[in-house]
């Protein structure tokens, strides 16, 4: 039940206690200070009534020496002064010529008792002449006690104080009685204004003033108006608790389908990305198998365009798929040699450019080496070239390397096309944003991620992209990145180099036990072809099982294995658990569509290889030469049949 009154209230003092209290203290206070007052007043004036008689006494003393001074008779000098003293309050008087000596004196005897003294001086002159002022003859010293008018003024202050004292109290008593009457009633209703809304109020005395009992049915009118609200907000406060209720319910429905929702997305990509690479990867082996037999054909050069483009969007929409979910960008450090990688840019995407466009490539003298991802590079500069590529038409396109300073490189991609107008250069940047413009009759492609993708990855990996652009003239990209990365103190990965295409070609694997298990016919036949060409003894077969019965059947390790993850049976992860539980040292090369952080993280626990298809052949290769031990090409298994 609710009440008018503030629990705060409680322990606070009454209002006729504050009364009694402020007159109490008023009393107090009129009570020291008053007499205070009226003491120095009475004081004031009998101490000028004391001296005013002091100064007419001295007056008429100075008056009867005269005559004594100018004869200069001490003994009527003594009988004056003694005559004087029979004065009240006078304790002691001189008589001084004009040089100062003491011609008379007379000291009571009760002068040592006085506490409160003064001294009071009158000249004695000579009678004034027509032409000259009066001469000096004396003077006159009177000392006068004030005792006497002290005392008085204290016993009229003491006077004063209890007639005060008297009036006070009376004028106490009254106002506390009609405090008492008048105020009773009110602290009457004050009291029961504790008691609940629904209590009835019981009525005021008939004594009460006419006020009180128009307050008390004022009190009653409101206590009933609250009463009536308090009804109304209780049944307010029900239907909002019950719809709160229901609205947190809906809420944590609603993040829960958005949570699978999200789920679902992400498992979804997963699925589709390798749905997607999967045949991809196919693709692109096979091409190369036709470039390998019939080099530089205009239909395998599309393929291989078709296939580079749909692999960058679907990174693209894998890396914006992590960027939503709150993931991290995987990154994987290594030391790389600038000049080799943006060959490795321009030998790939020259065959790819459109007709007229020449990629041009200007490096230092000095070599220049950098830690730094590869894949997410490579990445980035593929992208930046091939958007040159796109809106330049009959022009040159430059992949420029510098060295600003110790700690930096800059990697510059410029053309000369038709620029950006200046109101896009800052939009350029966001998701799924596209120019306005392009070149006429050119197809646009792409979906608006790249250069939000690259700005992530730049900035993922240290440095900055920023952008120049002139309509008519071109456009220029600025990569700056730092030499040693922020964070990068794993001296086992960022001091490993690249791998060389050209020492791994030179490498020999003429023997090399190798285990294949890959369940796309399509992808295994390539990638046969390829790593028998490099010289490995191969075993390859088409699902987990097989890959297991291998394994098991082989007397001699393999020098390395490269498997499939999703394959039929058992996938390429919990062969490699398996593997491990015997044998930790083997290299395994883990090929996947599927490039989900937890499933790095979970190859690399197992110390194994991922790899992401599509993958090329030489890169594949480059892997295996980095893992087996040029010393592990063993002998052939007796145990394999190879006729």
């Amino acid at each position: 039940m609710w009440s008018t009154t503030d629990t705060r209230r409680v322990g606070r003092k009454s209002y006729v206690r504050q009364l009694v209290e402020a007159f109490a203290l008023l009393g107090l206070g009129m009570g020291v200070l008053l007499p205070m007052i009226l003491f120095w007043s009475a004081w004031q004036q009998a101490r000028l009534h004391s001296l005013q008689t002091a100064h007419e006494l001295a007056d008429i003393l100075a008056e009867d020496a005269r005559y004594a001074l100018l004869v200069g008779s001490r003994p009527d000098a003594q009988a004056l002064t003694a005559t004087l003293l029979k004065f009240p309050d006078l304790i002691a008087v001189r008589l001084l010529d004009a040089e100062g000596r003491v011609v008379a004196e007379q000291v009571a005897e009760d002068a040592a008792r006085a506490r409160q003294t003064t001294r009071v001086e009158a000249q004695v002159l000579a009678s004034r002449t027509h032409d000259a002022s009066p001469a000096l003859l004396g003077r006159v010293e009177l000392t006068l006690s004030l005792d006497r008018a002290l005392g008085l003024a204290w016993d009229s202050a003491r006077g004063a104080l209890l007639q005060l004292g008297v009036l006070v109290l009376l004028l106490g008593l009254a106002v506390a009685r009609l405090t008492r009457r008048m105020l009773a009633p009110l602290a009457s209703l004050v009291g029961q204004l504790d008691t609940p809304l629904e209590t009835t109020l019981p009525a005021p005395p008939t004594t009460s003033p006419t006020e009180i009992h128009r307050l008390h049915a004022a009190v009653g009118r409101m206590r009933a108006r609250l009463a009536a609200n308090h009804r109304q907000l209780s049944r307010h406060a029900q239907e909002l608790e019950t719809r709160v209720a229901e609205r947190t319910q809906a809420l944590i429905l609603a993040r829960d389908a958005a949570e699978a929702a999200n789920r679902a997305k992400t498992l979804f990509l997963a699925n589709v990305s390798h749905e997607l690479r999967t045949p991809l990867q196919a693709i692109i082996l096979h091409a190369r198998l036709l470039e390998r037999a019939q080099p530089r054909t205009e239909p395998l050069a599309v393929i291989r365009h078709a296939s580079d483009q749909l692999l960058a969007l679907i990174e693209q929409l894998l890396n914006l798929s992590r960027v939503e979910s709150g993931q991290p960008l995987e990154l994987t450090y290594q030391q790389l040699i600038l000049e080799d990688l943006l060959k490795e840019v321009v030998t790939t995407l020259r065959p790819t450019l459109a007709p007229g466009n020449q990629l041009v490539l200007e490096c230092p003298e000095t070599s220049a080496t950098l830690i730094s991802d590869r894949t997410r590079l490579l990445q980035v500069l593929y992208n930046l070239v091939r958007n040159a590529d796109r809106f330049t038409e009959g022009g040159p396109i430059r992949l420029t390397l510098s060295l600003p300073d110790q700690e930096r490189v800059r990697i510059q991609v410029s053309d000369a096309g038709i620029g950006i107008p200046a109101a896009e250069l800052e939009r350029i940047f966001e998701p799924f944003y596209q120019g306005s413009g392009g070149i006429s009759g050119r197809v646009s492609s792409g979906i608006g991620l790249g250069l939000w993708l690259s700005r992530r990855l730049i900035e993922a990996l240290g440095g900055q992209i920023q952008v120049s652009s002139t309509q008519g003239v071109g456009t220029c990209f600025t990569i700056d990145l730092p030499r040693v990365p922020t964070g990068t103190d794993d001296a086992a990965q960022t001091d490993r180099p690249a791998p060389d295409p050209d020492s791994t070609s030179r490498r020999s694997f003429q023997g090399c036990p190798l285990l294949l298990a890959e369940d796309e016919p399509a992808i295994r036949t390539a990638l046969t072809r390829f790593l028998r060409e490099a010289g490995f003894q191969l075993d390859e077969c088409a699902d987990g099982h097989a890959a297991l019965a291998l394994l098991e059947s082989r007397s001699q390790p393999y020098a390395a294995l490269v498997l499939d993850h999703r394959m039929p049976g058992i996938q390429g992860l919990d062969i490699l658990a398996r593997l491990r539980a015997s044998d930790p040292h083997t290299p395994v090369v883990i090929l996947t569509g599927d490039d989900r952080a937890s499933l790095q993280a979970a190859i690399r626990q197992l110390d194994a290889q991922l790899l992401v298809k599509p993958i090329q052949p030489e890169r594949l290769i480059e892997t295996l030469a980095t893992l087996i031990d040029p010393q592990a090409s063993l002998a052939p298994d007796p145990t394999r049949d190879h006729g």
